[in-house]
């Protein structure tokens, strides 16, 4: 995917901030900036299992992206973890956070269950192959299937769940490795699929900027180069601008009530500041958690890292042992949003 949009001159960085068993309020939602930083583009929900139930989680989460400075798209993945199945409830609960957002003028895409249940059904199964046919299909897909159970049954699929044969490098002393958590192939599924989509949707933008830039430059004496260009990028942008302001004109909390409850399950006490929780624009959290970009980068703690790459190692990731002083000023090194807002 990297060579895909470095070809088009854009610099594809993908973070890994997953934590385990995190639901995505009440502290990940007023802290978005802070931990995933105030330069993404894209964020995802993927809290299924944790968020079951307490729908108003997924809304403040939602509206919270909605306000983010950088206006990323949200993509929501694994929408029936947690779920029975047969159980069409919570998904309509999920989808409809996304499809509101969508009608507030807001970029939001979500995977739909049945994709990643297609390419289960078309994987191939193990149950009955000798040795050299199982050696013989492709990584991504041998071992995966057994028994027509994913990543479960005989002959390979259960030990080969998290690891590769011979291959102590990547899996083998990984933590986490439990029951309830999906091996690295069906990770490569919902990767892939994310991909294939994000590739998709870059190629059809630019075939619609090729178009509108013929297009501009035949009712134009300006070549791209002097002007188009520019043009373009004004429009772009004041599209962009008019549905966030649809957004904010028209949000309001119990929006997100009909018709299904998405505010189920709050505590009363707390819906009378629903316009504080969900409005806020401005919010900074010295957070305690990790990751957490706000603090691998040192804005509210003495030590400031640099790194954006998804390669960040763990000694790189620590903080300095003085917590008494936070560089609460501008410096170079601090995006100017940041700085106006503290």
């Amino acid at each position: 995917q990297q060579p895909v949009f470095e070809a088009v001159g854009v610099d594809f960085v993908g973070r890994n901030y997953a934590m385990g068993g995190m639901p995505s309020a009440p502290e990940l939602a007023p802290c978005v900036e802070t931990v995933f930083g105030l330069d993404a583009d894209v964020i995802s929900w993927d809290y299924g299992m944790t968020d079951l139930g307490r729908y108003w989680r997924k809304a403040w989460y939602s509206i919270r992206i909605a306000h983010h400075p950088n206006r990323p798209s949200m993509v929501d993945i694994n929408l029936d973890s947690g779920v029975t199945e047969g159980d069409s409830f919570p998904l309509q609960m999920w989808t409809l956070v996304t499809r509101r957002l969508e009608d507030l003028g807001l970029t939001a895409f979500y995977l739909q269950p049945s994709a990643s249940r297609i390419v289960r059904d078309l994987i191939p199964d193990m149950f009955g192959l000798n040795a050299q046919q199982i050696n013989d299909t492709p990584e991504y897909v041998r071992n995966f299937k057994c028994q027509d159970k994913i990543e479960k049954g005989d002959p390979y699929c259960d030990e080969q769940r998290f690891t590769i044969p011979n291959d102590t490098e990547h899996c083998d002393t990984h933590k986490g490795r439990v029951d309830w958590h999906p091996g690295w192939r069906a990770h490569a599924v919902t990767g892939n699929l994310m991909a294939f989509f994000m590739i998709d949707s870059l190629v059809e933008a630019l075939k619609t900027l090729q178009q509108e830039v013929v297009e501009a430059e035949q009712g134009s004496s300006s070549s791209l180069s002097d002007g188009v260009a520019a043009t373009l990028m004004e429009r772009y942008q004041a599209e962009q601008d008019a549905n966030y302001k649809l957004f904010h004109e028209q949000f309001n909390p119990d929006i997100m009530s009909d018709p299904l409850p998405l505010l189920e399950g709050l505590d009363d006490a707390v819906k009378p500041y629903l316009g504080d929780l969900f409005g806020s624009e401005n919010v900074i959290c010295h957070t305690a958690l990790l990751p957490a970009e706000a603090r691998y980068r040192g804005y509210l703690t003495p030590t400031r890292k640099t790194t954006t790459t998804s390669t960040t190692t763990e000694e790189e990731e620590k903080e300095g042992d003085s917590w008494a002083i936070s560089p609460l000023r501008f410096d170079e090194g601090m995006p100017r949003n940041v700085a106006d807002a503290l």
